[in-house]
């Protein structure tokens, strides 16, 4: 499995299956619309990458970077790419560039209800990320995780900040 990645331009050759991708794979309350994604890209301290192998397209990875941390805003593997190991290469590829920094990402608050949500929390533990016992407040409540135990939400407050838009801004919080 040769992956690799490219940074999403204007006119990426990828551009229709990151959408589809995207579109597919979170719904529209979890998800800015498409084209403020595109736009947002443009800003510095964001890598929107665009993955892919000799088959063509396998997954998106929408990055919030600085110097002392990274946020996953967004992490898709393409459905035809699912279940393939995919998602746990580019994951642990991503972990392992940031192991000098915090690493976090959300996922949606786990219930017993929803089988997928403990699935996702189980594969971000098996990939040595731990729960932070905080939230990301936007429209709806997610989960915090992290490579590391932070000493305070500062860093992903700052980069949270570079994914505002409108009345978009969203924050961590410490949870009851």
């Amino acid at each position: 499995m040769n992956l690799r990645y490219t940074i999403f331009k204007r006119n990426h050759p990828y551009k229709k299956e990151a959408k589809e991708t995207i579109l597919e794979a979170f719904p529209s309350n979890e998800r800015l619309p498409f084209p403020i994604i595109k736009h947002i890209a443009k800003r510095k301290g964001i890598e929107f990458r665009i993955y892919e192998d000799e088959s063509g397209f396998v997954a998106i990875a929408y990055l919030l970077k600085n110097s002392t941390a990274t946020y996953l805003l967004y992490f898709a593997v393409s459905k035809n790419k699912r279940n393939k190991n995919y998602g746990s290469i580019i994951l642990h590829s991503l972990i392992k560039e940031c192991a000098d920094k915090e690493f976090y990402l959300c996922i949606e608050i786990p219930n017993e209800k929803e089988e997928m949500t403990i699935r996702r929390l189980n594969f971000y533990r098996r990939h040595g990320l731990i729960d932070l016992n905080a939230k990301l407040i936007e429209n709806i409540d997610y989960l915090l995780m992290c490579n590391k135990t932070p000493k305070n939400y500062d860093n992903i407050n700052k980069l949270l900040k570079l994914s505002y838009f409108f009345k978009y801004r969203p924050r961590v919080e410490k949870m009851k």
